[in-house]
Order: structure tokens, then sequence, then C-alpha cells
């Protein structure tokens, strides 16, 4: 079977019908014509591709890029390298600013990336028998060798070439996952501004393997003459999972070389972050965003639409990054208060804030560990809240609350899923009207975005 493509999704994905099912096709322009098979039943039916036939360059709305990367279309990490930075923003972007228009009456702020590689500060790859790599689009249990990943950053770029040659020489370290035999599942690298980190992720009871030592002992060699050559140290730590587990780099269970923890910075500031702990993969874009939204808030003050912010409230607040930054920035903030589902988080923020007043001035704040959809959310007024929710959105006790409970003059909701965020905003339209939109792009060839909405609460609830 062939067909046409004739449009290009969010996702950067053609668009192809088959029956009555809709199926995203990647590494395809518009106008291109591929030839498919559809294998599974049911739910379980995927698209297989048996040929791309490419639109001739005069007939194509897209000027085609050549790829950067040896592994485009094999790895599924990468979809966009087909289109230009500005017709990516465009593709993956474009719906979500006319909805802002169209419902909110806003022009958003584009923000567009500097960079289209080199800016990803974390990358897992699974280890597959003679595979060290990543998985291809659409098909978990394929496997795809990555012999160099062009949207991590350099250094950590060496140390993956340093890790698959001392992986090659040990044939007995990579896990089988059809027979469940082997050690390794994964290697996480983290390279953040100041220091880096490796994490190997290895399969349970199998720590005491002598050709497990033999490599960890080579690798911790390899780190060290990468440090003196450098000046940049990553340290390995390691973890275990079950052998049907597929979650790379989870509590950490043994320091091997060097700290817990790598250094990494957002905007002015620079955390101390646990190496098993989210941060945001790129720092650099990301503040952008965030920084436009400050400036945003600066300019009501200034303004006299609101009062000087001395206090903040930060639900989903993780180790109270942005907060802090936010602190940083507003001089004028001496209160943070902040909540989150997670208790190791909220320990690591209430750590960072002490950091903070050591180093700054002293913020007084009020971190709890809370189920955000069934605890109460009890907290003093505050000049402004703050929201960076997972992909899912905000959770139906924070919706409540904003509605029924929450009297704060100001609402930044932060997203990496501006679509979802949209909706979230339609749920408090009767209390809070959006004042401010900006949407960036922090990963290029990804159908990810970061956006931004300021929120100021309506004289009169409706």
């Amino acid at each position: 079977m062939s067909v046409e493509i004739q449009k290009i999704n969010q996702r950067l994905e053609g668009e192809l019908i088959h029956g009555d099912r809709l199926y995203g096709v990647p590494f395809v322009l518009p106008g291109d014509k591929v030839g498919y098979r559809i294998i599974g039943r049911g739910k379980r039916r995927r698209i297989v591709l048996e040929s791309i036939e490419p639109v001739a360059p005069e007939f194509s709305r897209y000027q085609r890029q050549i790829p950067f990367c040896d592994h485009f279309t094999k790895c599924g990490g990468c979809l966009g390298q087909y289109f230009s930075i500005e017709d990516q923003f465009q593709l993956k972007a474009g719906p979500y600013i006319d909805l802002i228009k169209s419902k909110f009456h806003l022009n958003t702020l584009s923000i567009l990336p500097n960079q289209d590689r080199r800016y990803r500060n974390r990358m897992d790859f699974v280890v597959e028998a003679d595979t060290i790599g990543l998985r291809p689009i659409g098909n978990y249990r394929g496997f795809v060798d990555i012999v160099s990943c062009k949207i991590q950053q350099e250094k950590s770029d060496l140390i993956l070439h340093y890790i698959r040659s001392l992986i090659k020489q040990n044939p007995e370290l990579p896990f089988h996952r059809k027979t469940k035999t082997g050690i390794l599942k994964y290697v996480t690298i983290r390279q953040g501004k100041i220091s880096g980190a490796v994490i190997l992720t290895i399969c349970k009871d199998t720590a005491n393997e002598p050709t497990l030592h033999h490599f960890q002992n080579k690798l911790i060699e390899l780190l060290k003459q990468f440090e003196q050559n450098h000046n940049y140290q990553f340290s390995l730590t390691q973890c275990e999972i079950g052998p049907l587990s597929e979650t790379s780099a989870v509590e950490i269970g043994q320091v091997l070389y060097g700290q817990s923890f790598f250094e990494e910075s957002l905007g002015p500031l620079y955390f101390q972050v646990p190496v098993d702990s989210f941060f945001q993969p790129n720092p650099v874009g990301f503040y952008k965003l965030f920084e436009a939204a400050i400036k945003e808030i600066e300019k009501l003050s200034v303004n006299s639409t609101i009062s000087t912010i001395e206090s903040i409230i930060d639900l989903y607040c993780g180790s109270a990054v942005l907060s802090l930054v936010f602190a940083k920035l507003l001089p004028s903030i001496q209160i943070i208060q902040g909540a989150d589902f997670s208790k190791s988080g909220i320990e690591l923020g209430k750590a960072n804030i002490e950091k903070f007043n050591i180093t700054n001035r002293t913020i007084s704040f009020e971190l709890q560990a809370i189920d955000l959809n069934r605890s109460p959310i009890q907290f003093q007024d505050s000049s402004l809240v703050i929201v960076d929710p997972p992909r899912a959105g905000l959770a139906v006790g924070v919706i409540e609350w904003l509605n029924w409970v929450c009297t704060s003059p100001l609402l930044l909701y932060i997203s990496c899923n501006p679509m979802q965020q949209i909706k979230d905003i339609d749920s408090i339209s009767n209390c809070y009207q959006p004042v401010f939109a900006a949407v960036t792009d922090p990963f290029p060839q990804t159908a990810h975005l970061e956006s931004a909405v300021l929120l100021q609460r309506k004289a009169t609830v409706e």
C-alpha cells in the first residue's frame, strides 16, 4: 500500500489514515509518497514503513534539511532533522499560539532556540546484547546502536564513546532481555555546568559479579583521566532494578566515584542535583522562557497593576529551584511556600533554601510534602503562585484550590504540555484571566515544547 503525505502534525509526524485509524508517520515531509503495511491487531496495530519516495524540492512546502546525525530515521530520539528550526517551531507551536489568540486574545511571545544540537544535559542509553543506544520510534522492543548522540552535550558524547568501548571489551556485561541474563541494563549520562554524572543501572543481584567489578574499575580509571584532561568530573554511581523493570537511574544504591550529585545552573544560581532526581534537560533554553515571564511580572509592578512581590507559593515545587531563581531575581521576595508530592524533593528544597540563605539573604520558607490531589493546600496569602506540573497537568485538588481558596493576584503557569495548559486555564477561567503568554522550543528535533502563561486574578470572580 502507498499514499502521499498531506500534513505534518505537532509531533513532527506525517498523518496517514488507514481504515478507521489515524497513524503518525515519522521522517517525512508533505508530498512524500510512502509505502507501508499495518501489523498487529486492535490497539496493538502499528504502521511499518517499507519505502519513502521524497517529494521533488520544487513541489515541497518545506526545504528538506540534511540530517546531521547518522542515526536519524533509525533512532526514535529525534524526529525533526528534515525541518529547519523555524519550520519545526511553527509546526510544534503554531496550534498553541493560534489557540491562545482565539481564546484569550493574546499575542504569544515566540522564543526560538539558539542551537539545534548539543543542548541536552541528560541521556539514558539502553544496553542490550551488543547494542548501546536508544529505541526506534514506536517499537519499545527494538534497539538502535548509537555511536554518537548529537543532541547531548559534547563531553557526554565523549563519555559515551569510552563506555561503549569498555562494554564491547566485556561481552558478558550487557543484559539480554529475551533470556533475562546479563548485568548492565542502562547507562545514564548527565552533564551539568560544573560537573556531571554517570549512572549504571544493573540487574538486581548482580552487583558482586567479577565482570562488573572489572568494568567499574576500568571506567573509574577513564573518568579520572578525563578529569585530568578536561578539568571536569563525571561521578560514577550505580543502582539496581529487577529483570523485568525498564526504569533507568532509579534511587541510587552506591556511589563508586565522586559525589552523589552533579552541579548544574539555572540562570544566576547553581544547584547540587542528586544524580537520580529531575532537572531541566536544557536549562539554558528553559531559562529564556522563565526570564520573559519575570520581566512581565516586573512590568506589572512598575505599572502599579499589582503590589510588590513579597511572597510566593510554589506548587509542584520539587527542590525549590524555580522559587529560588525568583528570589534571586526579585529581591523583594521574603517568603517561599511550596508543596510537592515528593518527600525527597521537599527535603532537598529545604536544603537548597538554607544554602541560599547563607550566600544571599534570608528567606523564610515552609515546604510541604503532600498529595496535591487529596490533601488541603494550606498556605498564607501570597503575591504570586507558581505552578509547574507534569505533562498530565494540574491536579484536581490544585484546580479546586485556585478556584475556591486562593486569593493571590498573580498566577504563573509553566508547562511542558502547552495544550493541556490551555485546558487547565479554562478550568480556572472564572477566577483568573491570562495577561501574558510565551512559548519556546528548548528541545529541537523532538516534539516537545515549554510554555508560560501569566494570569491575573479577576476583580470580580464570575
